[in-house]
């Protein structure tokens, strides 16, 4: 194990984009060894998506004369050779509904053909009482 490990394990954090290199580990004897790596998320935020995903590592060393060789082979959760570990998390936001604009409020309600027809019926009337008194006045 990497140094700062503890019997449970190795810990560390990501945050945005940042890549993480664990290592060295050192090996004193040959033989096939396997570790797994899976994100331990901790309080988990609204509108936010975690990739649980877990990888493991199988590390095959080898000795070749007085030294030792390692293999390095990754494989994800269905047991496919992958060419790393890769999490994606991601965040989709609030989405906020789009309203209609709303006519303007006039103050008046109901129906406004009848109003309409009122206002046109009082102007009508009002030229016509106009046009009357002229005409009286005239004579």
């Amino acid at each position: 194990m990497p140094d700062g490990s503890t019997d449970s394990g190795y810990a560390f954090s990501l945050k945005g984009t940042t890549k993480q290199s664990i290592g060295p580990i050192v090996f004193t004897h040959a033989g096939l060894y396997e570790y797994e790596v899976k994100p331990v998320i901790g309080q988990q935020k609204d509108h936010y998506t975690y990739d649980t995903s877990a990888y493991t590592v199988k590390i095959n060393i080898k000795n070749s004369g007085d030294s030792l060789i390692a293999e390095v082979f990754v494989f994800n959760s269905a047991n496919e050779k992958v060419d790393g570990i890769c999490y994606t998390n991601s965040y989709a936001g609030v989405v906020v509904p789009t309203v209609p604009p709303e006519s303007p409020f006039t103050g008046i309600t109901g129906n406004m053909t009848l109003l309409a027809i009122l206002v046109a019926t009082i102007i009508a009337g009002g030229t016509l009482i106009v046009v009357r008194s002229r005409k009286q006045q005239h004579s």
